[in-house]
């Protein structure tokens, strides 16, 4: 809000809000065909518990052969907290690249109305063929959306670790 004044009294105007961009960044120790098989394994896990449940609900393999999949996606936290989205993930083999999509689809009326997107991708590391390059990308032009995801975008790193772990294990042959 900008104050102004007009005479002696105070007049307040909402001012317009610049879209915000929080970006995250992390590097995979693993290529990214271990990366993307440890992606699957990530629900459920106990350190992510807010997501109750995952399904796939489309396949399509396009023209140029990269597979997209769309997944319908159940989260709540505390009692009243809840919302359910669309996860679309195209896989492009050929270039090693995974993007995730996510569209918010209803919510509880407890979660503040969200205006903005979330992306993900899981790329190759340019030369490094033993390194995957992890980018996500929230976009908001509410502030209160920005605060809210803020704190949402922090389990990013939970998520990280979830995966790193499992590629650790599928290293150790431990899983197919």
């Amino acid at each position: 809000y900008q104050r102004r004044v007009h005479g002696d009294k105070f007049k307040q105007r909402k001012m317009a809000e610049e879209p915000k961009v929080d970006l995250k960044q992390y590097i995979f120790n693993y290529p990214w065909e271990t990366v993307v098989k440890s992606l699957w394994e990530k629900y459920p896990h106990k350190e992510l518990d807010f997501v109750k449940f995952s399904r796939v609900i489309d396949l399509q393999v396009l023209d140029d052969k990269s597979l997209v999949i769309r997944k319908l996606m159940y989260c709540k936290k505390f009692m009243m907290m809840w919302a359910y989205s669309v996860e679309e993930i195209r896989l492009d083999a050929r270039n090693r690249i995974c993007e995730m999509r996510t569209e918010l689809l209803k919510k509880s009326k407890c979660v503040p109305d969200l205006t903005g997107s979330e992306s993900i991708i899981y790329r190759a590391h340019g030369d490094l063929m033993d390194k995957t390059l992890y980018l996500k990308a929230l976009r908001s032009t509410s502030n209160l959306f920005g605060k809210f995801l803020e704190k949402f975008n922090g389990s990013y790193e939970k998520g990280c670790r979830i995966i790193e772990a499992k590629c650790q294990e599928r290293t150790m042959n431990l899983l197919p």
